[in-house]
């Protein structure tokens, strides 16, 4: 039976791990990925190089202010999840009087409820 080295399954991956095919070449989409997150991130760390004092304060301000509206957002996605979780009060156990009581016998004309 003949394997073939370019199938990416499990037991290639097996077979490649003891030497006994040779290595998958990385997909060219792979190492562009990986030069475009290298460029980002060079970028990143850059941009404060040729920067006026006005410009860094401007900078800083901005950042500050990103940084409020995500812990605004996130804050407000957390109190929702808290508010929807607390739609029905309390859970507690009863018994099978009580629920009599409390279900059924609660849904009849003059039951308090």
């Amino acid at each position: 039976m003949q394997v073939d080295p370019n199938e990416d399954t499990e037991w290639n991956d097996i077979l490649r791990a003891h030497g006994i095919i040779p290595q998958k070449e990385k997909d060219p989409t792979e190492q562009l990925e990986e030069a475009l997150a290298e460029a980002v991130q060079k970028q990143h760390e850059n941009r404060l190089e040729n920067k006026t004092l006005d410009e860094l304060d401007e900078l800083e301000d901005d950042e500050d202010e990103e940084f409020l509206q995500q812990y605004k957002q996130k804050r407000i996605a957390e109190m929702n999840r808290l508010a929807a979780r607390a739609k029905y009060g309390s859970v507690y156990p009863i018994t099978k009087p009580e629920y009599k009581q409390q279900v059924t016998d609660a849904l009849r004309p003059g039951c308090p409820t």
